[in-house]
């Protein structure tokens, strides 16, 4: 093996004019050299920041074409703020969304879950957009009906029948609540 061949120490190989060889650290001797493709791919893999053997600290700076301009346009400036802007929106308006769902809805959803019953369309856009919660109120006539709707049947014949809650509620007082015509403990007969 000839001493005046220039090799990468990575692959090998010799230099050619589109694969120029280097020598970026204080490395002497055959492993002096090394293409900077083959140097890229090799601190990517060993993921370290210097060289291994003189401990030389690898720095890259950018090179550019001669006919690049000194200072960029700006419409290029105005274009990378306009895609960094977009993107900074498009995170803002996520992370609120996911901070929404997770502090207000999904609570509220697990609430009302946990109770047996889910807000309607109605009852959410008080809360929420109007900001007055509304209590939903009960009357015996809704019971009655949502109770024999309910009832077990038998052949098409109701085993509680409707009579029998009509028979025990008044229809309402004054203020719209169910009261009991006989008190527990009272006798049906009097």
């Amino acid at each position: 093996m000839d001493e005046d061949i220039e090799f990468c120490r990575v692959c090998r190989g010799e230099a050619t004019d589109d694969q120029p060889l280097f020598h970026p650290c204080k490395c002497s001797g055959s492993i002096r050299y090394v293409h900077q493709d083959c140097l890229i791919q090799w601190l990517n893999h060993s993921r370290k920041k210097h060289c291994e053997l003189c401990k030389h600290q690898f720095t890259f700076t950018p090179v550019y074409r001669n006919d690049m301009p000194e200072n960029l346009p700006y419409y290029l400036i105005a274009k990378g703020l306009f895609f960094q802007l977009i993107s900074g929106l498009i995170l803002f308006i996520r992370a609120h969304f996911v901070i929404i769902i997770w502090l207000v809805f999904l609570p509220n959803f697990i609430s009302n879950l946990s109770r047996g019953s889910f807000l309607s369309v109605k009852n959410l856009f008080n809360y929420f957009i109007l900001n007055r919660p509304e209590m939903k109120t009960f009357k015996p006539e809704d019971f009655i009906e949502e109770a024999s709707k309910n009832a077990t049947k038998i052949s098409d014949i109701d085993l509680v029948p409707s009579s029998t809650y009509e028979f025990l509620f008044s229809s309402s007082d004054e203020n719209g609540q169910g009261t009991l015509k006989y008190p527990l403990g009272s006798s049906l007969n009097q």
